[in-house]
C-alpha cells in the first residue's frame, strides 16, 4: 500500500440504548393512574384512614351498635357517639355502644346535622323534624304540613327549618334550643333552597332562587332574627357559589361578604 493512503477505521459499535428511564416513565404513570382511579372511586382511601387511625388499638377499646336498617341511613357523630337515622327511627348511641334515646317515626331520606351537644335529624322532602340533646332525649319534634326542604343546627343549639309556605312559597322558621320559635319568614316573590343559622341565633341565612326576564338566579340573602327587613344580598350568584358560602363561610368570617340589599353589585 503506498505510504500517501491511509486505511480508513472500523467504525465504532453503538451502545445499546438504555431503554430503561422510558419504560420507568411508562410504569409510573400506570401506578399514578391506578391510584387516583383506587382514590377516587373506591374506598380505599378511607379505609387507609381507619387502618392508620386504629393503629396500636384493641377491639376492646370500642362498643359495637347493633341497628335494623329500613330505606335510606344517615349517619352524624355527636361527643364521640354515634346518631343513626334510618327509615322508620333516629336513635343516639353512646361512645361504647350503648343505646342513650331514639324516637320513632317513618322518613324517607333523613339527614342528620350535629351541633356541639344537639342533633337534629329531619326528612328532606317529608314532614319531621326532631332535635336530640346528647343524652338521646328529644328537645322538640316538628311535623309541619308543608314539605320539608332543608334544616340547619348551629353550634349554639340554635336550629333552622326551611319549608314550602302556606301563603307563599317558602317558608323559613328559626327556633331557640329549647325549641320555642325565634324567628319566621314567609316569601312570596321567590323561593328558598337552603337555610343556615348563627351559632348565637342572632342571623339567618338562605339561597334564594329568582327569575329576572328569562334568567334564573341565586342569591345570598341574610336576616337579622329581630327584624323583618333583609339585612344583606349577595346578588348575580351562581346556585353553586351560593350553597358554597352558606354551608362554609357565611357565619365563620367576622363579617358577611355582601353589601346591603339596598346597594347591590
Amino acid at each position: 500500500m503506498p505510504d500517501h493512503i491511509k486505511p480508513v477505521p472500523d467504525p465504532e459499535p453503538q451502545k445499546p440504548r438504555r431503554r430503561w428511564p422510558l419504560y420507568l416513565l411508562a410504569v409510573l404513570v400506570v401506578l399514578a393512574l391506578l391510584a387516583a382511579f383506587l382514590l377516587t372511586k373506591t374506598h380505599v382511601l378511607d379505609g387507609l384512614k381507619r387502618s392508620l387511625r386504629y393503629l396500636g388499638k384493641s377491639s376492646d377499646d370500642y362498643g359495637s351498635v347493633s341497628y335494623e336498617t329500613l330505606g335510606n341511613t344517615a349517619y352524624g357523630q355527636l361527643n364521640g357517639g354515634l346518631g343513626v337515622a334510618t327509615g322508620s327511627s333516629v336513635t343516639l348511641f353512646s361512645e361504647e355502644g350503648k343505646q342513650l334515646g331514639s324516637e320513632q317515626h317513618a322518613m324517607t331520606a333523613p339527614v342528620i346535622c350535629t351541633g356541639q351537644d344537639r342533633l337534629l335529624c329531619y326528612d328532606a322532602g317529608g314532614n319531621y323534624l326532631t332535635v336530640l340533646d346528647k343524652s338521646g332525649s328529644a328537645v322538640f319534634s316538628q311535623t309541619p304540613e308543608q314539605t320539608i326542604f332543608d334544616a340547619d343546627l348551629s353550634s349554639g343549639g340554635y336550629s333552622a327549618m326551611l319549608t314550602a309556605g302556606d301563603s307563599g312559597r317558602s317558608l323559613l322558621q328559626v327556633y331557640d334550643p329549647n325549641g320555642s320559635l325565634l324567628y319566621k319568614r314567609s316569601t312570596k316573590s321567590h323561593y328558598l333552597s337552603a337555610c343556615a343559622v348563627s351559632p348565637d341565633g342572632s342571623h339567618a341565612a338562605a339561597v334564594a332562587l329568582g327569575q329576572a326576564d328569562i334568567t334564573f338566579s341565586a342569591s345570598l340573602q341574610l336576616y337579622r332574627t329581630d327584624s323583618e327587613e333583609i339585612a344583606a344580598e349577595c346578588l348575580a350568584m351562581t346556585r353553586p357559589e351560593a350553597f358554597r358560602i352558606l354551608h362554609f363561610s357565611v357565619f365563620r368570617i367576622p363579617s358577611f361578604p355582601c353589601r346591603s340589599p339596598t346597594t347591590h353589585d
